[in-house]
């Protein structure tokens, strides 16, 4: 549960705007309920009980400028938590209904709150949650709701006094000319209802809730300028980004695995990915995107495209460490056991698990595997044995780390493909020895047949040649199109899929 920081620094105004006014016509009754037999008791601002306390109705007085609560059910002294009080009948907290969030140190056996009229609405139900950590992310449970109602007195506008008030302590000039429109159509609108005697709580509450959008639609001038908001640079480089308009700024990072920065606002990118850099005055942050992208893969190539669609869905992240750090491996082969890690991310991991594979633990049906069971490799080829993907050496042996030949990719898309039939020869002249109905056979004719390769301009598909990194994922590209009109231009050894 995230609420802009804007809006947070809002809700907070609310509250220093409520506090220390007195509040003597015009208040509501707290009608509230306990969840889970917990212990919420209602105090006034000095913490003194009310009494009588129960979860069935309790008194919100007049003279009272706040109404304090206290939680003490399985809470644990010096612990941090999150509460947060939404309005509205559904008792789901969204990032619209949220009206007040705080992260909270329990003293003691408990913890405590306040709430202030002017956070609130007039016969409107609140739900309180807390959650067991202060981030929100374990344990968020709802501990109590309540009804706040308006008094007798008649119609309640301390609400729509406070936020009239806040509205008109902003400075135009820290807000672009449209925000700050709508804000004085929401004002004086405001304005009006409060003048007028006769409002009704219904009219007055539509006003509030205006004024309190047109408040948190505000958009800030910024008060210095950013000379990028989104780059491309290769990894393994640096970039310098520029801030005019301030001195003292603050540079960060939200993905220092993939782009660093220092606080001078020099770029230093990693690994392939993207990450946020941001710079603030303290006031306004602006920020660049940083993609990162493999420092061996530019265009124009025929792989380009390939190997960026395979990095997007999540096929490979190139090298991460070593000589190649940064690179996706062009030039380099393709082991037997990459290979299989691509096809199984391409399948969507399946049986993939926390400790070994629904497919089994792939040491136990390769005498060569050594991968433990958690890892890719391990589950991506028990994953492919069992699915008649691979089937492995007479030898017992994977041989993971061997190079694979062209033609073995092409039986392994074949296979994921569901050996599909085909008919017709095979027209390479240096796939003349194997036989018609072989996998082999039937999975180059196959393949050439539906635009995954063409071969090279001298006639032959290069069946025992190493396949390298990049014709893989260009193979798996075109396989995962499977166009019906599809020509592929020879370049030298190098195939470009051109679509008709």
């Amino acid at each position: 549960m995230k609420r802009r920081t804007t809006a947070l620094l809002i809700t907070l105004a609310f509250v220093l705007l409520a506090c220390g006014v007195a509040y003597a016509a015009g208040l509501g009754i707290f009608d509230v309920q306990v969840q889970d037999g917990a212990s919420l008791t209602p105090q006034l601002a000095d913490k003194t009980p009310v009494e009588p306390v129960s979860g069935e109705g309790i008194t919100y007085y007049p003279e009272a400028e706040r109404l304090g609560l206290r939680y003490s059910k399985d809470i644990e002294s010096g612990r941090e938590y999150l509460v947060m009080v939404i309005e509205g009948e559904d008792a789901e907290p969204t990032e619209t209904n949220l009206v007040y969030i705080d992260q909270l140190t329990a003293e003691g056996s408990s913890i405590e709150f306040n709430l202030y009229p002017a956070m609130l609405k007039s016969d409107m139900v609140y739900h309180v949650y807390l959650s067991t950590n202060a981030s929100g992310s374990e344990g968020l449970k709802e501990i109590a709701s309540f009804r706040y109602g308006a008094d007798e007195a008649g119609v309640d506008k301390s609400a729509l006094e406070s936020a009239v008030s806040l509205a008109e302590a902003l400075v135009e000039e820290d807000y672009t000319p449209e925000s700050w429109a709508a804000l004085q159509e929401a004002l004086a609108a405001a304005k009006v209802v409060l003048a007028n005697d006769d409002a009704t709580q219904e009219e007055v509450d539509a006003a509030l809730a205006a004024l309190r959008q047109a408040i948190d639609a505000l958009v800030q001038v910024p008060g210095f300028t950013l000379s990028e908001t989104e780059i491309a640079v290769p990894a393994q480089s640096t970039y310098k980004l520029t801030a005019e308009g301030a001195d003292d700024l603050t540079w960060s990072s939200d993905n220092e695995i993939v782009a660093a920065v220092d606080q001078t606002g020099k770029i230093s990118a990693k690994l392939y990915g993207t990450a946020i850099i941001s710079v603030t005055d303290g006031r306004t942050t602006l920020s660049c995107a940083v993609h990162v992208l493999f420092s061996d893969v530019v265009k124009p190539s025929y792989y380009f495209d390939p190997v960026y669609w395979a990095a997007e869905q999540g096929i490979t992240v190139g090298y991460t460490s070593g000589a190649n750090i940064g690179k996706f491996g062009v030039g380099l082969n393709c082991q037997r056991r990459e290979l299989m890690i691509f096809l199984w991310r391409y399948a969507g991991c399946p049986g993939k698990g926390d400790e070994v594979s629904a497919y089994g633990d792939a040491r136990k049906m390769f005498n060569d595997v050594s991968y433990g069971p958690k890892t890719a490799g391990n589950q991506a080829i028990a994953w492919a044995f069992k699915e008649g993907i691979t089937k492995g050496y007479s030898d017992g042996g994977f041989h993971p780390k061997d190079p694979i030949e062209r033609k073995d990719v092409m039986i392994l898309l074949y296979r994921l493909a569901g050996k599909p039939s085909v008919t017709g020869t095979l027209s390479f002249s240096d796939c003349k020895s194997y036989k018609p109905g072989t996998d082999t056979y039937n999975a180059i004719l196959w393949g050439s047949q539906n635009g995954i390769t063409k071969g090279y301009s001298d006639g032959t598909f290069g069946p025992r040649l190493y396949c390298l990194r990049e014709q893989i994922v260009t193979f798996l590209y075109r396989f995962d199109r499977l166009e019906p009109n599809v020509t592929i231009i020879d370049e030298g050894d190098d195939e470009i899929i051109v679509i008709d």
